[in-house]
């Protein structure tokens, strides 16, 4: 990544802090390309803000402690089961607490169960 868009780790999650993420909506007008510009030129998110006349996140120390300080867990590839999925519960979860509409999932839910996708057929990268 950074030999390719030339960032730095720091300026790549502000890049997509910028052009929003679960956790931030962005900045109005700015994406992906217009966000590499203007980092390139300015060097980090604040700098971006204020050239852009913008305030910056309160929240920013937050936002981007969630990219660089996300929990992982140790584990080795064979350790890894892959399960059933759990329709019923992924369906309720989509709809209470991702507001997805019932004809989202429906539509969704066929495409992967008529590609195998669900049940206990599921595939691992090690697999192949």
């Amino acid at each position: 990544m950074r030999e390719e868009l030339d960032l730095t780790q720091e300026q790549l999650v502000d890049l997509g802090i910028m052009i929003g993420t679960d956790f931030h909506p962005g900045i109005r007008g700015v994406g992906p390309k217009t966000g590499l510009k203007l980092l390139h030129k300015h060097g980090t998110l604040e700098g971006v803000c204020e050239a852009k006349g913008v305030d910056v996140p309160d929240n920013i120390a937050e936002v981007r402690a969630i990219f660089h300080d996300h929990p992982s867990t140790p584990t080795e590839p064979d350790q890894l089961v892959l399960k059933p999925v759990d329709v019923a519960g992924l369906k309720q979860y989509l709809q209470a607490e991702r507001a997805f509409s019932q004809r989202r999932m429906d539509e969704a839910f066929e495409k992967l169960e008529n590609g195998g996708r669900l049940g206990g057929g599921q595939t691992s990268l090690f697999s192949f």
